[in-house]
């Protein structure tokens, strides 16, 4: 579970906390760029089509070792599969979008008058969660 600001359509944004949420991941997606696309496993990569556009394409295949290091080396190639907590749906997440949104938790909303309606960690959002995954096991 990751900790972070939740936009109107569930993905994370940079709000100072003040819509603070919490995501449950549930996997990861490498893109990997086209040319290294005859050898990769279970991972997409970009694919423009002239009648969809831009979009996301899953494969099968068995990555080269080297493929699959220069996509993890590249922050924008790697994708979380997460869910906000109110939402049923699962989404595609940019990981450094959401490790973004995460490291920018500073306050809670101020939508509430007290602070008493919420649960905070000791040392407030920045120490108690920005920066921080909880692992469930």
């Amino acid at each position: 579970m990751e900790s972070y600001d939740s936009d109107g359509n569930f993905e994370p944004c940079l709000k100072g906390g003040h819509t603070a949420h919490w995501a449950v991941i549930h996997g990861f997606c490498v893109a990997i760029p086209a040319e290294e696309m005859d050898d990769v496993a279970n991972c997409c990569h970009w694919e423009d089509d002239v009648e969809l556009g831009r979009r996301l394409r899953h494969v099968r295949a068995a990555p080269s070792a080297q493929a699959m290091a220069a996509a993890l080396a590249d922050e924008l190639s790697v994708f979380v599969y997460a869910s906000q907590g109110k939402s049923r749906r699962v989404g595609l997440w940019d990981l450094d979008c959401l490790l973004r949104s995460n490291g920018n938790l500073a306050e809670a909303t101020r939508k509430h008058d007290t602070a008493s309606e919420f649960v905070l960690p000791s040392g407030g959002l920045v120490e108690g969660l920005a920066g921080k995954l909880l692992l469930l096991g």
